[in-house]
């Protein structure tokens, strides 16, 4: 059984590195925002939420 594999283009690494920093910044922001409601609105202790 041979393995054949291609190399990714310059602009397919591109494309999936956009793709991957999209996904990361909603995540991000996502962790950032929960993390803000539970510590100043909710109330909870920073070692709880931790």
């Amino acid at each position: 059984m041979e393995n054949q594999s291609q190399k990714l283009s310059v602009l397919e690494k591109v494309g999936y590195s956009l793709g991957d920093l999209a996904a990361n910044l909603v995540f991000q922001t996502l962790v950032s925002w929960i993390s803000y409601y539970y510590l100043n609105i909710y109330g909870l202790k920073p070692e709880h939420a931790s």
